[in-house]
């Protein structure tokens, strides 16, 4: 597998404003000045013996990635990249005759960072992308989205790893970390969602949001749902599909019942109308999720 791998706030935790220097080539890279993430060795140094190849892909100057990916990671890198445009990407794997072979089969590629710029880069080259969140953002950064969960959380990543152990998970086991309804529909069973939104009220009840399959425009991994999003409303849908979706529900409604903190005496859904095309088309889907009886 080839793994694109953003450098800064995803091997070195330099996203902070005070790097900018030596991110835009003004002064000096002081190699022993860069602060490499706990893990961070160890997952290259992993990766490496499993027969992955490794490539930095970073917007900042060659004056300071160069010396980072060769004398810390001793790895390959694109540098100047201007993420989210895949241009300069693209040319790299297309000069190297391995890696343009192996981008035939765009699941051999994975595109691995912590804001929108590396999920969109990854989405526009339409491989499989991983969010990451190694550190807690100290100031909001507009154009990157550093500091705003829901940036590169709405341009829908295929996956999120909060660590090196989560994110090599990942990586070893692609399908079965998909998310709950994108994974069912690849016949196999995973309890993953993102959390897309969060609100306690003062007596401690709270309302959740989250997303079990991805429904993206514009380009995206093949493994986003977009291509199920109007069969709920297709008036021919199958029951094979009907009953594939309830099947993934079933698998994340699982793992919420495990928390022992949280007590559930309803579990139901948005309501519909038997004047609806079909009818009832909500209930239809919830009745075939396998939920416990009181």
């Amino acid at each position: 597998m080839i793994l694109l791998l953003d450098l800064d706030g995803t091997l070195t935790n330099t996203a902070h404003p005070k790097f900018k220097e030596m991110k835009d080539g003004k002064i000096s890279t002081e190699i022993d000045k860069i602060p490499v993430f706990n893990g961070a060795l160890d997952f290259i140094k992993e990766q490496k013996e499993k027969g992955n190849t490794l490539i930095i892909v970073s917007d900042s100057h060659p004056k300071y990635v160069k010396p980072i990916a060769e004398n810390i990671f001793k790895i390959d890198f694109v540098c100047l990249t201007d993420k989210p445009n895949i241009e300069k990407t693209l040319k790299h794997i297309q000069e190297n005759e391995i890696l343009k072979l192996s981008f035939q089969n765009k699941d051999n590629f994975v595109m691995i960072g912590d804001s929108w710029l590396d999920i969109e880069l990854g989405r526009r080259l339409k491989i499989r992308t991983v969010l990451t969140k190694f550190y807690k953002a100290t100031k909001i950064d507009e154009r990157d989205g550093i500091g705003q969960d829901w940036k590169p959380t709405k341009t829908g990543a295929t996956y999120y790893a909060n660590s090196y152990i989560e994110l090599s998970e990942i990586i070893d086991n692609p399908i079965k970390n998909l998310l709950a309804i994108e994974a069912i529909f690849q016949k196999e069973q995973s309890d993953k969602m993102v959390r897309f939104h969060f609100k306690k009220s003062q007596d401690g009840n709270f309302i959740a949001f989250r997303c079990l399959a991805r429904q993206e425009d514009g380009e995206c991994d093949r493994f986003s749902r977009a291509d199920k999003y109007f069969h709920i409303d297709n008036l021919a849908r199958s029951k094979d599909f009907i009953s594939t979706l309830a099947n993934g529900i079933t698998n994340y409604i699982k793992r919420v019942e495990k928390y022992p903190e949280y007590n559930w005496d309803y579990i139901s859904y948005v309501s519909d109308k038997k004047t609806t095309d079909p009818p009832n088309k909500m209930r239809e889907i919830f009745n075939l999720c396998k939920l416990p009886q009181k």
